[in-house]
């Protein structure tokens, strides 16, 4: 008896796994959201580094200000904390 051949060509169980992976939607997009995270937390001290003083200083998670408890605004995207420091910043030192 011969056997029968399938249409499909055998694949590894990591290709299944791929293939299976590229099919979900969300998969996919928390991969992307996560990968544009990473660069994020990876450029920011070069972000800090090359920006202008004004927003390197303000920016800088170690900087006292007397900007404290400030709301989240435009200059401040997750607020002050109790010294005045960005918690953005920290954030994504802390992400490190």
């Amino acid at each position: 008896m011969s056997e029968a051949k399938s249409s499909s060509p055998h694949r590894s169980p990591g290709q299944n796994a791929w293939l299976r992976f590229k099919r979900n939607r969300a998969a996919v997009v928390s991969l992307w959201y996560l990968a544009a995270l990473l660069v994020v937390v990876t450029a920011w001290p070069l972000i800090l580094r090359f920006s202008p003083a004004h927003f390197a200083q303000s920016h800088n998670p170690d900087e006292v200000s007397n900007a404290q408890f400030m709301p989240p605004d435009s200059g401040h995207w997750f607020g002050t904390d109790i010294h005045g420091r960005d918690m953005f910043s920290r954030v994504l030192f802390g992400a490190q």
